[in-house]
C-alpha cells in the first residue's frame, strides 16, 4: 500500500520535508556558531584562570615573620588597657 493517496499529499509532504530540511541546516549552523563562540570564551576564561593562579601562587607562600617575637613582648609587658585594675568604691 503506498504511503500516500494523491499527487497532492506527495507534494504537501515534500514541500514540509524540504522546509524541515532548511530549517534544520539553519539551526545547525546557529549551533556550530554558538559553539565556535563559545569555546573562545572558555579559552579565554581558562587563560585568565591561569594568569591569576600565577599572580597569587607568591602570595601563597608562607613568609617568615616576627610573630612569636612579638607575642612574648606582649606578655612580658601587659598592656595597660587589658590589665585588671582595683577600683574601690564607698556609699
Amino acid at each position: 500500500t503506498p504511503l500516500f493517496r494523491s499527487r497532492e499529499q506527495i507534494v504537501a509532504e515534500q514541500s514540509r520535508l524540504e522546509h524541515e530540511r532548511a530549517r534544520l541546516r539553519r539551526e545547525l549552523e546557529m549551533w556550530q556558531g554558538n559553539m565556535e563562540k563559545t569555546a573562545q570564551r572558555l579559552q579565554g576564561v581558562e587563560d585568565r584562570m591561569s594568569l591569576l593562579r600565577r599572580t597569587i601562587e607568591p602570595m601563597l607562600e608562607p613568609e617568615p615573620t616576627a610573630a612569636p617575637e612579638r607575642r612574648a613582648a606582649r606578655q612580658a609587658e601587659p598592656d595597660p588597657a587589658t590589665e585588671w585594675h582595683e577600683v574601690v568604691l564607698e556609699y
